[in-house]
């Protein structure tokens, strides 16, 4: 690989790179977790603005690497005095198309720089199983016009997959190297932001704009926030759940006590008329509760049998997945929440094992209306096979390392509705940037400036979309204040799938003059993860000191942050994780 290890870089193609097919994407990364979404990512406190391009790579252990960021650089060729310092790549690209050229690639390529996992890391114990690497998507270049718009269409997974940070806190916990893939936009969905809910059968806009830290000088900080409603457990549709839990001998102990928890937790919020089955997996395969529907909140003969669950033999993923969603298939009502619970450590050793095969089955079942979501308690952990299950199914993807945090994530009631529900299919969110404006430097899954390029996602009740990005101007740009940015969300109801939209149109001075309680959150959140990444980059060459003072940097934003928000709990936690993480350095 080349470049920064830590970010991703949708590069400009000449004439030349295209026909050569040829593209290289940098990445870093590896696999495990703990977490803290107490209520999701919304409350009742309004912010005072109310309203990529993703890749994979894989290392040498053969574990799959997402991102940190999108560095964007745009070709300046037909600009006088545009600022070279934002272009990561020289370009000679004449294109001038500022809206929706675009050039593919799929190129893909392997990092060798990731260290071998400490005996105290509970990750990569098994990476034959994450032999897979991910194909790279479109790449869109971009021509830097200060007389013309850009739209972007973005991505920041299912608004509840945030298993990576459970995995990279539990690591730093546990004394270890953070070795497991860093994907920033879980990031923000797994921590909590004040958006205020929209109203039933909408969603709520919002953008938060800063000046950046001083070393971007120039760019601005740009927090984007998609709020769904709110919900309770009293009105919600009544479900369709199927657990397909694996009960294997690699889930022994610890694994199994966290899995048998989170099927408790989510007895917990289940009503009368709840249809609930259960598939357990090894080698073999067992249904041993099909079609039940409960009479209460943690029914009895649904405890009994969940309480009953014992590990033993091989796993054979694909044919628990395969059972769930025939069991799930045969109970769909359009009026229920249909979902299957996917709770197992991803290690797939005994049947079918083609993820490609796995993967796509997740993702015509989703077509079908049949959610998913994917729940990690494993302790030898395949994070690859579980993010790209739970992405093709465009499910939650959520990882639980204590029983508290199975508590936390299914137990508590808003949480459970924001993990099992759906406020809005296929949600696509767009912003177009006035002109001499471009996105620098994303750190969501995906950005492109063709819409088709960017997979639609699901946003939960209880809920919001976050992306986070840097964003500059081009040329001698003189900003009066008036210049519009215009925020897009197009859905789907999710029972009806009727076509719906949102939109709202910001001026560069009424972001600046905002409020930024949710933006300083999230430069914080950002920094902390890109630190993290960063840092993987450099641990095996031993320079400590150079860690450290990376270290240092984050935690000089974290902790001006919680200072900022009142000591914010969840930035206080995340400031003592990177004290404990230097303490490894010493």
């Amino acid at each position: 690989m080349t470049g920064n290890p830590g970010i991703y870089r949708i590069c400009l193609f000449t004439f030349f790179a295209v026909l050569a097919n040829l593209f290289i994407v940098s990445g870093c990364g590896t696999d495990n977790a703990e977490s803290s979404k107490p209520a999701g990512n919304l409350s009742a406190e309004s912010d005072a603005d109310s309203d990529s391009d993703s890749d994979s790579d894989a290392d040498a252990d053969g574990n799959n690497v997402d991102s940190a960021a999108h560095d964007i650089p745009l070709d300046t060729s037909s600009v006088s005095d545009a600022d070279a310092d934002t272009d990561s790549d020289s370009d000679t690209d004449s294109d001038t198309d500022t809206d929706t050229d675009a050039d593919a690639d799929n190129a893909q390529d392997t990092d060798a720089s990731e260290p071998a996992d400490t005996a105290s890391s509970p990750s990569d114990t098994d990476s034959a199983a994450n032999d897979t690497t991910d194909t790279a998507t479109e790449d869109t270049v971009l021509t830097c016009d200060p007389t013309a718009q850009i739209t972007y269409w973005m991505s920041a997974d299912d608004s509840n997959s945030m298993a990576s940070p459970v995995i990279v806190r539990n690591q730093i916990e546990s004394g270890s190297w953070v070795t497991t893939t860093i994907r920033p936009w879980e990031f923000l969905n797994y921590y909590t932001f004040n958006y205020q809910p929209a109203e039933q059968g909408t969603l709520n806009i919002f953008s938060d704009l800063r000046i950046a830290r001083e070393t971007e000088s120039g760019a601005y900080s740009m927090q984007i926030a998609v709020s769904s409603p709110a919900i309770t457990n009293a009105t919600r549709r009544p479900m369709n759940i199927v657990l397909a839990v694996d009960t294997s001998g690699s889930m022994a102990g610890g694994p199994m006590d966290r899995l048998r928890q989170v099927c408790r937790g989510i007895a917990a919020n289940l009503k009368d008329g709840d249809i609930v089955s259960i598939v357990e997996w090894d080698t073999a395969i067992d249904v041993v509760l099909k079609s039940y529907q409960v009479v209460s909140a943690n029914d009895p003969a649904l405890l009994t049998v969940i309480n009953d669950l014992r590990e033993g033999g091989g796993t054979n993923l694909y044919g628990g997945l395969t059972n769930a969603y025939t069991i799930a298939r045969a109970d769909f009502d359009p009026n229920r929440i249909n979902r299957v619970v996917l709770i197992s450590d991803g290690v797939a050793n005994a049947g079918v094992q083609e993820l490609s095969l796995i993967s796509q089955m997740s993702a015509d079942s989703e077509e079908e209306g049949i959610l998913l979501a994917g729940v990690g308690t494993g302790d030898g952990y395949n994070d690859t096979l579980m993010d790209d299950v739970t992405d093709a199914g465009k499910g939650a993807y959520i990882y639980i390392d204590t029983t508290e945090e199975a508590d936390r994530m299914f137990a508590n009631e808003i949480n459970f509705l924001a993990n099992m529900e759906i406020a809005a299919r296929d949600v696509q969110v767009s912003v177009t940037m006035p002109p001499g404006f471009y996105v620098e430097e994303f750190h969501g899954e995906e950005i492109s400036t063709v819409k088709a390029e960017v997979d639609p996602q699901h946003l939960a009740y209880n809920d919001a979309m976050i992306f986070h990005q840097l964003i500059n101007t081009c040329g001698d740009l003189v900003t009066t204040g008036a210049e519009e940015f215009t925020v897009t969300a197009t859905f789907q109801d999710p029972l009806t799938r009727q076509p719906k939209s949102a939109s709202k149109i910001f001026t560069l001075s009424q972001l600046l003059d905002g409020t930024t309680t949710q933006m300083l959150k999230g430069d914080a959140i950002i920094h902390y993860a890109l630190a993290i990444e960063e840092i993987q980059t450099i641990y095996r060459t031993g320079n400590n000191e150079a860690i450290r003072t990376i270290i240092d940097d984050a935690l000089s934003e974290v902790d001006a942050a919680a200072l900022a928000l009142g000591n914010d709990p969840e930035l206080l936690e995340i400031s003592e994780l990177l004290t404990a993480y230097r303490a490894v350095f010493e």
